[in-house]
């Protein structure tokens, strides 16, 4: 069976749904795991979905937050994208995702958009 649950997740008073992965540890490590390729592929077509759903600007803090969300923290390491701060700025030099510095009244804000 596929073990995975729609979530709900909101930002900015909108609603919007998300498949997770429920696999537990022990199952997972019996299936086959995609190469390493792969797996940076499917992140970054995450983090493209978002900035896509954000109207092509989404800020930093709310990428890192909703990735949270799946288990993706950017103070760890994560066993299939290993340090994922550091591959979010690759994709940026690989020119898939761009960053923006922006000045608000209270504070200085990255927003990411599409390459």
């Amino acid at each position: 069976t596929f073990d995975y649950s729609v979530c709900e997740v909101d930002y900015h008073k909108n609603k919007y749904y998300i498949l997770r992965n429920n696999i537990v540890l022990p199952e997972l490590q019996q299936l086959t795991r995609p190469t390493h390729a792969l797996s940076q592929l499917a992140l970054l077509t995450i983090i493209l979905s978002m900035i896509h759903m954000a109207n092509n600007a989404l800020d930093e803090a709310d990428l890192w937050e909703t990735l949270k969300i799946l288990g993706i923290d950017k103070s760890e390491t994560h066993v299939d994208f290993g340090e994922t701060e550091k591959l979010l700025n690759e994709f940026v030099k690989q020119m898939y995702i761009e960053k923006h510095k922006l000045t608000t009244s209270k504070e200085l804000v990255t927003q990411l958009r599409w390459g």
